[in-house]
């Protein structure tokens, strides 16, 4: 636009030639490139703010709601996958375990502790059953994306089942609402003894 601005500008305007009526076509194709591109401008504005009011950005929100409602901003959680688990803590006002750095954390160092990928969720439960081993009160465990298994030879969300001899897992909850980030979408398991 000052490219424009600056080309319709300069010149000596008394001057009239081939090359400044040039100008001047150029200046009403400009004109017209200039209004279309502001036209289009606001239509997507007005359409992205709607979306933004439609649907919220992410479902961490939900998540910290559902956690405070619950009463479980004092039970330990696990979170996995770290990034995505990790605001938690802002609702809990507590540090959370992340399994991918094998420690409790308020938020994710990016360093060579942390497990760059993904966490195998067998890894996940065998970290799950030596926390829950050492206490009597049940875990909290946050997982995205889904857990599911095989029955009947199709995959079907978790519902309910030990995870180790002595530990049982079941489904409390799924906050996967439609949002802006499409990878926030949480499942909470309840992991206690048996």
């Amino acid at each position: 636009m000052a490219c424009f601005w600056l080309f319709k500008t300069k010149g000596n305007p008394t001057e009239v030639n081939a090359q400044t009526k040039q100008k001047a076509h150029l200046g009403k194709i400009g004109m017209l490139t200039l209004y279309l591109l502001l036209v289009i401008q606001f239509f997507s504005g007005v359409y992205i703010y709607a979306m933004d009011i439609i649907y919220p950005f992410s479902n961490i929100d939900a998540l910290g709601k559902y956690i405070q409602e619950n009463k479980f901003e004092n039970t330990k959680i696990v979170g996995t996958t770290d990034y995505l688990a990790s605001p938690v803590s802002y609702f809990t006002r507590l540090p959370i375990y992340l399994p991918e750095s094998k420690s409790m954390g308020t938020f994710i160092t990016w360093d060579t502790k942390r497990l760059d990928g993904k966490l195998e969720i067998p890894e996940v439960f065998n970290q799950m059953k030596s926390m829950v081993e050492k206490q009597s009160a049940p875990v909290l465990l946050i997982l995205s994306p889904e857990l599911k298994v095989l029955k009947d030879g199709s995959p079907s969300p978790f519902e309910e089942g030990d995870i180790a001899e002595g530990i049982k897992m079941r489904n409390l909850a799924k906050i996967d609402k439609d949002c802006m980030e499409e990878t926030e979408k949480y499942y909470l398991y309840i992991v206690e003894k048996k």
